[in-house]
């Protein structure tokens, strides 16, 4: 209905003789729809209604400002109709004592230029969103106020005026953070012996310096986040952000949208003293506990690069988004993110580790290099348990090569070669991908998908997860076929056949002079868990066939495992120093006599421990290990025929040192 009122509020401007300009109105970020971040330029506080569309602006906001729009249109521009706005010093004339009532009644509350809204002494839920116009005031104190907004859009305080927190408690549902921004260069927030969110990691509380203004915080027993935008405006009209004997789960710090070379040192998790400075863009931070800091850089459209320096630092997240290069010196961050406007290409990222001087991504518009730095959850200040290492995504085409990631986005197309990913995330996708000699953990499908997957494709874990819901599916597998005798020799020119879960043959194909056929299965919301059949009748073999099978599909003759079936230790996992084990199978046999591979996993997940891949050799050893960590083991061996033994039973040691 929401849509359908908004398309008319369009046409009626447009039709009706008032003929709006998209250009006039300024769409702010906090506004644009989560999935068009891809489409637009993540370093800008606003945006023109023409250059990101109505479609990707939430519906409330762009029904509300049209109609502003339109009544500005209509009124005289004589000067007695125009809107007084009072100067961000101007007195107040108006005080109102805000209510329990008004809270539970509103569902957005404007505090105009003049009025000043005290909130004192109320301990309520409230599904109120507050905007505080340029010359307008608000004060919260002694409060305890539960944000009730079931949407990320909602739950929100905008400040252009000024905003005034004290001795209160502010929180919102769980995994829905309420969020405070500013969003005029004449901004105020002042934010004292408060707590604002809570620490069950269930959601949080954001306070965000975006469009330039102060933020102070004084004493601050609980912030979930506090994120400052060194962007143009800031740097260019004034943006100050100061924080004193404060707790802050997280400081995101983002430089863009401007050129040069920056440089940010000592940003740790305890910090007596911390100041940047640049043009009139600064940030103090004094006697603040941080749990965990990210920075990054999103780069600039503009002539020029931003080049940013990170030295002696301990991070959470860097980010690269875009254009831009990276340094990190002394540094060491648990997660490298590298984010995608355009085409890029990838070769050789490698695992977490340290680097005493390694050039990590080496392209025409940006360069990440550490010195004497590590990424990965090698560091002491990562979390514990924690999946880390290098996160690729986007909203664009990627090619990616021998390369090892902790995380893999795609929403476009994808080639990939050779690549190892903890968890592969399809999000919003419409494109192909494409895989050679490729393994991925992990597999989510997220939002919607209009995907073909096609390739060499190991998936480890076979149970697809959803990582926030699937709203749209259509994705079309196709599968590679080597057809073998009973002796691995390939088979051409024969015919295999593809049935559905009723017996129906739906594909047919052919084996070409190497054995090698295709068939594909396209899958819905439906179909996503059927299971299908995949027969070579002159063989007299078959196998099955669901979404996540791994690829290339073996069918053979051959339906014998090697021996020992479950698989044995000649010699278990053994400690040969601090920070490596050794392991060794049993030898395995086939019964046709054709060549035995050996895969040892490694079970806790823990992001040092490495599995071996498959592997002729019976020894394996995994390496760079944490001290006084526990590890587990399992062994599997494989035939040429692909017919795998049952695990071997798990063993567990912990490394020797803490």
């Amino acid at each position: 209905m929401k849509k359908v009122a908004s398309l008319l509020l369009i046409s009626l401007f447009i039709f009706g003789g008032f003929a709006l300009s998209a250009e006039e109105i300024k769409v702010p970020l906090e506004e644009i729809k989560s999935s068009c971040y891809g489409k637009i330029d993540m370093s800008k506080a606003e945006f023109a209604l023409s250059e990101v569309g109505e479609e990707c602006v939430n519906q409330d906001w762009l029904e509300e400002n049209l109609s502003k729009k339109k009544t500005e249109n209509e009124e005289p521009k004589g000067e007695d109709s125009e809107k007084e706005v009072k100067p961000k010093d101007s007195p107040i004339d108006t005080t109102i004592m805000g209510t329990v009532d008004e809270l539970q009644d509103r569902q957005e509350w404007i505090i105009e230029s003049g009025e000043e809204v005290i909130l004192e002494d109320i301990s309520t839920e409230t599904p109120t969103d507050l905007i505080i116009e340029e010359g307008g005031s608000l004060i919260i104190r002694n409060c305890d106020l539960y944000m009730l907004g079931q949407d990320h859009a909602d739950n929100y305080i905008h400040v252009h005026g000024s905003l005034t927190i004290e001795n209160s408690h502010l929180e919102g549902e769980p995994y829905i953070p309420p969020y405070i921004t500013s969003s005029s260069p004449n901004a105020s927030i002042e934010i004292k012996s408060s707590r604002l969110g809570r620490d069950e990691n269930l959601g949080g509380f954001h306070v965000t310096l975006r469009a330039g203004g102060k933020i102070d915080l004084e004493g601050v027993d609980f912030l979930d986040t506090l994120e400052v935008w060194g962007t143009e405006g800031p740097i260019e009209e004034g943006g100050t952000v100061s924080a004193q004997s404060s707790v802050i789960d997280g400081l995101k710090f983002r430089l863009g949208g401007i050129s040069g070379d920056f440089r940010l040192e000592g940003l740790k998790p305890s910090m007596e003293s911390f100041a940047f400075n640049l043009k009139k863009f600064s940030v103090e931070l004094k006697n603040c506990q941080m749990d965990s800091i990210s920075i990054a850089n999103v780069g600039t459209e503009s002539e020029g690069e931003l080049n940013l320096h990170v030295v002696d630092s301990a991070l959470l997240d860097l980010y690269s988004v875009g254009d831009g290069n990276v340094i990190l010196e002394d540094t060491s961050t648990c997660n490298l993110n590298l984010g995608n406007k355009n085409y890029h290409e990838y070769y050789g990222l490698p695992e977490s580790g340290f680097y005493s001087d390694r050039v990590i991504v080496d392209q025409p518009s940006r360069k990440i290099r550490l010195i004497n730095s590590s990424f990965g959850g090698t560091s002491s200040h990562c979390p514990k348990n924690g999946k880390f290492g290098i996160n690729l995504g986007g909203r664009a085409d990627l090619k990616v090569v021998n390369s090892t990631l902790n995380k893999l986005q795609v929403s476009q197309n994808l080639e990939a070669k050779n690549i190892y990913a903890r968890f592969f995330q399809i999000y919003a996708n419409t494109g192909d991908l494409h895989f050679e000699s490729s393994k991925v953990e992990n597999l989510a499908l997220v939002v919607s998908a209009n995907t073909t997957i096609s390739g060499e494709l190991s998936i480890k874990n076979k149970e697809i997860g959803d990582w926030g819901g699937l709203e749209e599916l259509s994705l079309t597998r196709r599968y590679p076929i080597m057809l073998l005798d009973k002796n691995g020799e390939r088979l051409p020119n024969k015919t295999v056949e593809l049935l559905n879960s009723d017996g129906e043959v739906v594909d047919t194909a052919t084996t070409n002079s190497e054995g090698k056929a295709e068939v594909q299965i396209s899958f819905n919301k439906s179909n996503l868990e059927n299971t299908w059949t995949l027969q070579a009748p002159s063989q007299e073999t078959s196998t099955t066939l669901k979404a996540l099978s791994n690829t290339p599909v073996i069918l053979s003759s051959d339906t014998n495992p090697p021996s020992p079936n479950p698989m044995t230790w000649e010699a278990p996992p053994h400690a040969s120093s601090s920070t490596t084990i050794k392991m060794e199978a049993t030898p395995a046999t086939d019964p046709e006599g054709s060549e035995v591979e050996y895969y040892f996993e490694e079970r806790t997940g823990n992001s040092d421990g490495n599995d071996s891949g498959w592997q002729t050799s019976a020894t394996y050893e995994d390496d760079n290990l944490e001290a006084g960590t526990k590890y587990c083991y399992m062994v599997r061996a494989r035939d040429k025929s692909l017919n795998k033994t049952d695990w071997s039973r798990e063993e567990c040691l912990t490394t020797e040192g803490e």
